[in-house]
Order: structure tokens, then sequence, then C-alpha cells
């Protein structure tokens, strides 16, 4: 596996998150039931589509690779179960005027009788499924001619893949699916026939073995977290450089359904999906507080109702303070960086009272230029760009290397100016 910088926190320092504005309005997309919520989605990102995906709208395992898919045929992701297609599936599907579906799954989960009815609408249908979860998503894979990297998520609950949906589907990266701690043959007989070099793997040992992870080419861990609600952040992080909009999509992490279309919806617009649940983490609300500061006027997309996704939730997730330069937070002062070996240096900073969180920055260029990233908590993208501490040591730099650094620092989601530049050259 790639190794990545690591950065080690030194220095505790404890911090609140409040808010005193509602700055902006969202857009809930919500029916009566799943059926609905996935054609009124469909309906706001879609005005006519030659292609359409079915997907089974009562379990998860067969789609959760489907949104590269679908994203590769500007392709809305609709939903069926039992045995023909409900109403509003089928009016939207002819609303759009779709000529060819992709029917995700085998006949077990979506029998024959929908080809049946769709091909008695004039559609040509074309099902791609396996043996299971694991070759379905092979299936999917397939579709892609000639892929170079891949993306590595489990295949045994939904989150994930559907965090990692849209962002693959913007570097068309195929998703596949892996139990814990064995290659299925499926995977096996993929990567030989492919000639991949690199494997992004979301998550960590707890959920995708070390020993799994090594089996794949050019294996990275991209984002680890303490659940799917923090992997979720951290992996929009990761990623933030695809999203060519400012606005972003919230859904329910505790269901699949409305998450599974609103995916879809994501990658057109080019958009993060952001779940959450009755009781969103504080790692959520700095992602859309922060995004919603960086853009005044950004959009937030709710999928699903009130019961799932509730208007407190919505509300406490948007909330974003006075953003007038006067009530910005004081600037840290005396940025120092040390090299302390040829793979490590340390920074530090006088702590700013008023600060809730700070955001480091660096670059191996030239610091006037401001190609500035984002330094997340594992390393040269680490996991999570909300830093508690005033100090911080960075490390698995390469030899005589100069890094220049900048910080800020973060009040109810306000970002303060730049601190100055600082810059340390590692030892030979």
């Amino acid at each position: 596996m790639k190794k990545r910088f690591v950065l080690i926190f030194v220095f505790a320092f404890m911090y609140s998150f409040t808010s005193i504005a509602y700055a902006s309005t969202a857009k809930r997309l919500a029916g009566e039931t799943k059926y609905d919520t996935s054609a009124l989605i469909v309906q706001d990102g879609w005005q006519q589509s030659d292609y359409a995906l079915l997907a089974f709208g009562e379990n998860y395992p067969d789609a959760l690779s489907a949104v590269p898919l679908a994203k590769k045929y500007d392709a809305p992701i609709l939903l069926t179960s039992g045995n023909s297609l409900p109403t509003v599936t089928k009016e939207t599907l002819i609303r759009l005027q779709v000529k060819n579906v992709f029917i995700i799954g085998g006949t077990a989960v979506i029998p024959s009788s929908i080809d049946t009815e769709l091909q008695g609408m004039k559609i040509s249908v074309t099902r791609v499924a396996g043996r299971d979860r694991y070759d379905t998503a092979i299936k999917i894979a397939e579709q892609f001619p000639s892929p170079t990297e891949i993306m590595i998520v489990t295949g045994e609950d939904y989150p994930d893949a559907l965090s990692i949906g849209p962002i693959a589907a913007l570097k068309q990266t195929p998703i596949i699916l892996v139990p814990k701690d064995y290659l299925p043959a499926s995977v096996q007989a993929y990567l030989s026939t492919n000639k991949i070099n690199k494997s992004y793997v979301v998550g960590d040992s707890t959920i995708i073995s070390d020993n799994l992870v090594d089996q794949f080419p050019g294996s990275e861990r991209i984002v680890v977290g303490v659940d799917k609600y923090e992997r979720n952040i951290n992996v929009n992080t990761e990623f933030d450089h695809l999203f060519s909009s400012k606005d972003f999509c919230l859904t329910t992490g505790e269901g699949y359904a409305d998450a599974l279309t609103g995916a879809a919806y994501a990658a057109k617009k080019e958009l993060p999906i952001v779940l959450v649940n009755d009781n969103p983490p504080l790692i959520t609300r700095q992602f859309t507080v922060d995004k919603l500061n960086q853009y005044n006027d950004g959009v937030p997309y709710v999928f699903g109702g009130s019961v799932v996704v509730p208007d407190s939730v919505v509300e406490y997730l948007l909330t974003l303070p006075d953003t007038d330069q006067t009530n910005k937070p004081s600037a840290p002062t005396n940025l120092v960086a040390t090299p302390i070996s040829s793979s490590q240096i340390t920074i530090q900073w006088d702590q700013i009272s008023d600060a809730d969180y700070y955001h480091i920055y660096y670059t191996l260029h030239d610091p006037n230029s401001f190609l500035y990233s984002f330094i997340n908590s594992d390393g040269s993208k680490l996991q999570c760009k909300w830093f508690p501490q005033s100090s911080a040591q960075l490390n698995d730099i390469e030899a005589n290397t100069t890094v220049y650094f900048k910080v800020t620092s973060v009040k109810d989601g306000v970002e303060s100016n730049y601190s100055n530049v600082a810059s340390a050259l590692t030892f030979p």
C-alpha cells in the first residue's frame, strides 16, 4: 500500500461549534414512497434521457456499483419491486422517452416479467447481473473498457459505496465490492485481465483487511473514520476538487433507496452527497457550513421527506453566521515550521482563543502561487481538515524537500485571513 504523509497532533485544545443565522434555503425532493421520491429526483435532474438504470428498491447489494454506469450514459436510476413496474416509475420512463434500460441484478431480484413489460413499452433491455453482489459489480465494471483505476468498497453494507458513487462516476472509475477478508473469484479474474495501476480503498482494516488490500495493484486507503458518517465526509473532502458546483446533496444514511437515485443525481450535477441521521456529527456540520460559507448562494438538495431527513437536521446543517468581514476570527500568528528529520516537519502557531478549529494548507511549490491544498488527517491529504490543535507534525515527506505552510482559524463557520507563510526543508 502506498504511504501517505501522516500528521500527528501535538497539543490538545477543546472547541465548540455554534451558529447564529439561517443562510440557505434547501430544495427538498420527496414523495410519499421511496418510488415517488426516486421519480421526483429524476424529474428534477433529467428532462429527457435515452437511457435509464433500473434497480431493486427493497434491498441494496446489486446496485451499489451502478452510479458510474449511470453517469456514463447520462442516465437516471429508477426503482422497481414486485412483478411489475411501480406506476410512477413507468410514468417517468415514458416522460423521459427512454429507449434503453439497464436492469441491475438477476431475475431472483427483478423478475423477467419486468423485462417483458419494458419491451412492451418499446424499450430495449440489457440485464447486468452476476451470481452474487460481487460478481454483479464486476459485470458493471466490465462496461468500462481498459480501466486503469478502481474504487474498492465493502459489499457488506451500502453507505461507503453511496459516498464514493458520485466521485467514481465523475472519474468514470469502476466500483468493486469485496467482503472483509477474501477476494472473490470474479474479482481475481477481473484484476488478471485488466491493467489496473491504482486501487483506492474506502475504510480501514476493520472493514477491509490489510491482507485483502495488498492484493490490489497500487492500493491506497483513502479514508477511514469511526463510522459511515465520518467516512462520508472524509471521502468528500479527499475528492473535493472534482465537484464543480457550489451545491451539495443531503440524504439519509439509514436507508438505501433515496441515496441510490440521489447519488446518480449528484454525479450528474457534480455534487457531493452527504449522509445524515437524526443527530449529525460535528464533522458533517463542519463540511456543510464550510461549503455554504464559501458559496453563500449554494443550494442544498434534500432527498426524502422530513421523516427520513428531519427539518431540524437540515436547519442545523445549513446554519451560517453573518459573514461580514468584521465577524472574522483572528488569523493565526507566529507560524513556525521546523524540520526534525529527513522525513518530518513540525508546525506550530499561537493559539487563537476564539477559534473553534484550524485549517492547515501546504504546498511543495512556489508559495506565491497559492496552489495550497488542505492537509486532511492522514498525511498529504489528511482525512479531516478540522484541526482542534495549534501544533502538528507532518511525516513521510521525501528527504531534502521544502514544504510551505499557512494556517487559518475558523469560528462559527467563518474562516480567518491567512497566517504568515512558514517553510522548512527536510534533512538530506
